[in-house]
């Protein structure tokens, strides 16, 4: 369960942090960047405090149950972020539809619906129903962002930091659990391990 969780957790984050709270590219590699790193750091604390205190099987189910806790939250992401555009200081509600298997997203500007394309050299384009250009955006004139709820950005980030602890106590305790099946010198303790 830990492993399913955990890898399919980071198959799926970037994007649910992109999708589905409009996260800009920048923010949601930190989040993932740092959800990562935190899973592979906290299983020194995890176990220094299982040595001197819990023990492995209490520091196992207690890792256990912060996970399920934490996995539970992340469950609750509530409606999607609005997307919407800045553009040379004026805020614009952005419209995602679907046209031939596409996203296309758009804006009303002077009372028309505009397609959002941009263009090569970071510039954006916004074009009307007939395919031609209303207005040019020079680069740095058009910021994306999303209107997000910040209870459900909080309820993501405690759900992620709880994963991040219940892990740090279930990994090493787990293998140490492993390590004790077997007495020292065993030939197949090693063997244990592999399969483990």
């Amino acid at each position: 369960m830990e492993r399913f969780g955990y890898y399919g957790m980071r198959a799926l984050l970037t994007l649910y942090l992109a999708n589905h709270f409009l996260f800009s590219d920048s923010t949601t590699t930190s989040l993932y960047g740092g959800f990562t790193a935190l899973v592979y750091l906290t299983p020194l604390i995890g176990g220094l405090i299982a040595d001197r205190y819990l023990g492995s099987k209490r520091s196992v189910k207690f890792g256990a149950i912060l996970m399920a806790l934490g996995y539970f939250m992340l469950c609750f992401g509530g409606e999607a972020a609005k997307p919407y555009a800045t553009i040379e200081g004026q805020r614009y509600d952005v419209s995602v539809a679907q046209s031939n298997g596409a996203e296309v997203r758009s804006l009303e500007m002077g009372g028309q619906r505009l397609e959002i394309v941009g263009n090569e050299d970071k510039s954006v384009s916004l074009k009307a129903a007939d395919g031609s250009e209303a207005r040019r955006i020079a680069p740095g004139g058009f910021e994306s962002d999303g209107k997000r709820s910040p209870f459900h950005v909080a309820l993501l980030l405690v759900g992620l930091s709880i994963v991040t602890v219940g892990n740090g106590f279930f990994k090493p305790n787990i293998s140490t659990m492993v390590g004790t099946l077997y007495a020292e010198g065993d030939r197949r303790r090693d063997a244990g391990f592999t399969m483990f």
